[in-house]
């Protein structure tokens, strides 16, 4: 089995027992990373907000904190042994299919760079033509957003060239990793399982955190700064403004009609991410 990772902070001792429980549940030995904490003066000291024209907002110092615990998730992959490592957050509930899944040889027999392994939306997403069936689990190239890092798998290769090329953060880690193309690495092959093999908790129809769990810092960080945003927008009401309230639905439709037409005639689908404990 390749070797898996999770993130948590240091204070998040409910988060870190919980999905400690989890791997346990299935027999996954996991080694933990040590988030970067984005209320540590010490740790975010020299990092400022960056203005983000992908959110039209300034990132949170949480969204920064966070990339930086992913990278140093990358780190660790790169300075293992493996030729792959699997990293996970640590509000996710976990498939009992998942040890039956991370098996290098099998993923030696996939042309990729990510599998993402996680369902992070209700929302359809476009798949690929599957190139791989894991015990049951389909594996495709994910051709449209799937946003959200709950639990990914990642070649070493892929781990060094991602180090190499976010020394600078703009972005939140899900652009780089799952978002437009304008912020993702050049030519980088992202797969998709599903059903997924784990789900993060706001996705979920199981509640599996404990009730007094730690909320999310980030969450709040980057519902404040969309909220304070919001409030230097002028918004004016204007005829155009009203037009396109109304044509929304209607847009909606029509492109809902175009991807169900382009599933008929093409392997490409536009297809909802499933979870089976």
């Amino acid at each position: 089995m390749i070797p898996a990772y999770y993130i948590n902070l240091e204070r998040s001792k409910l988060r870190r027992a919980h999905i400690e429980e989890m791997a346990r549940s299935v027999n996954m030995p996991i080694t933990r990373v040590e988030a970067v904490d984005g209320q540590s003066i010490d740790q975010m000291k020299g990092h400022k907000t960056e203005w983000c024209n992908a959110l039209r907002r300034h990132l949170t110092l949480s969204e920064i904190a966070c990339f930086k615990s992913h990278r140093e998730a990358w780190k660790m992959i790169c300075e293992n042994e493996g030729e792959f490592g699997v990293i996970f957050e640590d509000d996710i509930y976990l498939s009992t299919s998942i040890t039956g899944f991370l098996k290098a040889s099998t993923l030696r027999e996939i042309d990729m760079d990510i599998i993402k392994i996680d369902k992070a939306t209700r929302k359809k997403v476009k798949l690929g033509p599957r190139v791989r069936v894991v015990n049951g689990i389909s594996v495709s190239p994910l051709l449209s957003q799937h946003m959200g890092c709950g639990g990914y798998i990642l070649s070493k290769r892929c781990a060094a060239r991602l180090l190499e090329n976010t020394r600078s953060i703009k972005v939140p880690v899900d652009y780089v990793l799952f978002g437009s193309k304008d912020y993702s690495l050049p030519n980088l092959k992202v797969m998709q399982a599903n059903p997924a093999l784990c789900i993060h908790s706001q996705f979920s129809k199981y509640n599996f955190l404990p009730p007094e769990a730690e909320r999310s810092v980030l969450d709040l960080e980057r519902f404040e700064s969309i909220k304070s945003q919001k409030k230097h927008v002028n918004v004016k009401i204007s005829f155009a403004k009203i037009c396109k309230e109304i044509s929304r639905p209607i847009k909606r439709f029509v492109l809902n009609i175009k991807r169900t037409s382009s599933s008929l005639v093409s392997e490409e689908k536009w297809q909802k991410i499933g979870f089976v404990k």
